[in-house]
């Protein structure tokens, strides 16, 4: 039997085992340990939080790329991505100020 990552998932090797488990004499039951039990399912979230965390930034050029065509700035930060980045001249206009020098 093959290695993945210490887990099966492979049908046709589960019904192996299960075969070969039930045939052998003598065999020894296995009980469940709760506290790995609860520490695998830690590191299963970890996991999904580790893939969750890379996926989010990149759907999220994926969608920049798709809205310019010639690629958004490599460096955007997130008041620039929601479109708040406007330029400090523009931000004084909006606050009534004059925008140029004073």
């Amino acid at each position: 039997m093959t290695s993945g990552k210490g887990r099966k998932t492979d049908p046709v090797d589960a019904h192996s085992v299960a075969t070969a488990a039930l045939r052998a004499p003598n065999l020894v039951r296995v009980q469940a340990d709760p506290e790995l039990v609860v520490l695998g399912i830690l590191v299963d979230r970890r996991d999904e939080l580790g893939r969750a965390r890379t996926q989010t930034p990149t759907a999220s050029t994926r969608l920049l790329l798709e809205l310019f065509p010639g690629g958004a700035k490599k460096f955007l930060s997130a008041a620039q991505a929601r479109g708040d980045g406007q330029s400090a001249r523009h931000r004084g206009q909006d606050q009534g100020g004059r925008g140029g020098s004073s």
